[in-house]
């Protein structure tokens, strides 16, 4: 391409931040600020609480025999989090979803400037994650017999989101989600037994 034809400057949709940049008055410009600032506002909003767990908690995911099972499922859960926390300092992520999704809120200088980087990156944590996930499930199919999978998985879900379980901080609502086939089981059979 000519160099006359090469672009001086980039719309801030484009998001690229190692060239320089400028506030785009089109619809995409506008589209792209508007969906930016109300995603930073429902982030901001949004902090685990205790009466959000009393409000969210899905009885429907507990199924007879899960409390043998909540000592166990509460160090496993322990475990995840010390396992996720050190993901999350080593990568400099502020929320469990920055790690779960690859997208880091607030890059590092180095990756601001270098998408490609910044990629990489992106593909190493959700390496990471994977390898922690796996973990986790050899875990949980070590700890219990076949015909037990949805005792333990009730009890992770419980050890995780119910309110007498809350932790100030970092919660990690991931961690029953790893055998959340077995989780979505569950609710399928007992509601369809409350239907009946």
């Amino acid at each position: 391409m000519p160099l006359y034809l090469k672009p001086k400057k980039f719309p801030d949709f484009m998001e690229r931040a190692e060239k320089q940049m400028y506030i785009s008055d089109g619809v995409l410009g506008k589209l792209y600020r508007d969906i930016h600032d109300s995603t930073k506002q429902e982030r901001s909003n949004f902090i685990w609480s205790k009466k959000i767990a009393e409000a969210t908690y899905d009885q429907d995911l507990e199924v007879k025999g899960f409390k043998d099972f909540l000592g166990i499922a509460s160090s496993y859960r322990e475990k995840y989090m010390e396992k996720m926390s050190t993901l999350m300092d080593y990568y400099g992520a502020k929320t469990e979803d920055e790690i779960l999704t690859g997208n880091l809120r607030h890059r590092p200088t180095y990756l601001q400037r270098d998408n490609r980087k910044y990629g990489d990156v992106k593909d190493r944590i959700l390496v990471s994650l994977k390898n922690l996930k796996k973990e986790a499930k050899e875990w949980f199919e070590s700890s219990c017999n076949p015909f037990e999978h949805q005792c333990m998985a009730s009890a992770w879900y419980h050890v995780t989101y119910h309110p007498t379980h809350f932790h100030q901080g970092m919660n990690c609502l991931s961690f029953p989600w790893i055998v959340g086939d077995i989780l979505l089981n569950i609710k399928s059979v007992n509601s369809r037994n409350a239907c009946t």
